[in-house]
């Protein structure tokens, strides 16, 4: 399938170039094929330039592969302060910090959870909430992120 070809393309481009692919969506709008992608380092604060320099690795990497995908645009950008948190690996970045989530379903009967990270196992995320320590298995988790305190 084309859109795998070009997902493990761009994948491999970020990796090169010392970064991680967060997320990657490839869609239609009009006449125009766009593959928008959230690239960030593993410790963070990835930089306008590096994002611009990926973003001209793939349109090479597209323009050189014949009909693979003609008419494109590609957008490459940092995730932000409100970096969405998907993996455990991302998880483990903000350990020991206040988490939001959304559940696909009720914990503690709640589908929304904001607590302190306090671990992460096999189990899941182990969260501070209401005064006692709850299980988000990830796999529960619809939405997560970062509380950034201003």
């Amino acid at each position: 399938m084309v859109d795998d070809q070009i997902y493990d393309a761009v994948q491999k481009i970020v990796s090169e170039a010392g970064a991680e692919l967060i997320d990657c969506r490839m869609f239609r709008s009009g006449n125009q094929q766009i593959v928008r992608c959230l690239v960030d380092y593993p410790g963070g604060g990835i930089t306008v330039g590096a994002c611009a320099d990926i973003n001209k690795r793939i349109v090479s990497f597209l323009e050189a592969s014949e009909g693979i995908y003609s008419d494109g645009v590609v957008e490459i950008n940092s995730p932000g302060l409100d970096r969405p948190l998907h993996t455990a690996a991302d998880f483990l970045r903000v350990k020991e910090r206040t988490v939001l989530l959304w559940l696909s379903k009720p914990i503690s009967d709640s589908t929304y959870i904001e607590g302190i990270l306090s671990d992460i196992n096999e189990q899941g995320l182990h969260i501070l909430f209401r005064q006692k320590t709850v299980i988000v298995p990830l796999d529960a988790i619809k939405v997560g992120k970062e509380k950034i305190e201003i």
